[in-house]
């Protein structure tokens, strides 16, 4: 999706410097993929962090161009800590059916990781909306016909490929048991759970993931903060 690249810019500086100012600092910190946490990876300083464990919150997805992968991100932010640990969630955002899904969640490398990414104190990720651009659906996580589902379903955007509508509910149940990732309701219990929203085109869904509680910490634009505060509760 097209984003203002000097937005993107300031809200990745804006939750870099919110990570360094955190006191005490997280043993575990949970991040997600894609170019939004890459570009707050990348504005991280060195030495951040001491001992950290960096895990990966939820599958990642083939086919990325660049340095966008959950593997590089977590490479990035241990190269500028202490004696830090990772753990990589080896599997898919999206899998192929409920079956398999249920078969990766009782590996015990998917499990373990899984655990520990709900045991964070700070859960990084960003906000994506539903269209047929989404980074999902370019990686072919989603059919083109899923996207229609969806839509027709009131999702309006996903938190971890969690598809949710404009309440914070998950949408479609079938979809939902074969995404591989930490849950809606462990992300909201994260302590420090910061979402990243950049993009106007993001406003309802960020608007959904505030209302639903699914984060303590929101990082973002003007435009969809004006947008998110003037829509009247229903």
């Amino acid at each position: 999706q097209p984003t203002n690249a000097g937005t993107m810019a300031l809200a990745a500086q804006a939750a870099a410097d919110y990570l360094v100012e955190l006191r005490p600092q997280p043993g575990i910190v949970g991040v997600s993929w894609g170019h939004t946490v890459a570009a707050i990876a990348e504005r991280l300083p060195e030495g951040i962090l001491r001992e950290p464990t960096i895990v990966q919150l939820n599958g990642g997805a083939n086919s990325l161009t660049d340095t966008v992968d959950a593997g590089s991100i977590i490479r990035m932010i241990a190269s500028k800590s202490r004696d830090p640990r990772t753990a990589l969630l080896p599997a898919s955002a999206i899998v192929q059916d409920r079956e398999l899904a249920r078969r990766l969640m009782a590996d015990p490398q998917v499990g373990k990781t899984l655990e520990l990414a709900a045991r964070a104190e700070v859960g990084l990720f960003s906000i994506g909306v539903l269209s047929p651009h989404s980074v999902l659906r370019k990686t072919n996580c989603i059919t083109a016909d899923e996207v229609v589902g969806l839509q027709e379903a009131g999702a309006i955007g996903d938190i971890l490929g969690h598809y949710i509508d404009r309440f914070g509910r998950v949408v479609d149940f079938e979809l939902d048991q074969r995404t591989i990732g930490v849950d809606i309701d462990s992300l909201a219990k994260i302590p420090k759970s910061i979402a990243v929203a950049v993009g106007e085109e993001k406003s309802g869904i960020t608007r959904a993931v505030l209302y639903a509680g699914i984060c303590s910490v929101l990082v973002t634009e003007s435009k969809i903060a004006e947008n998110v505060l003037s829509v009247e509760d229903r």
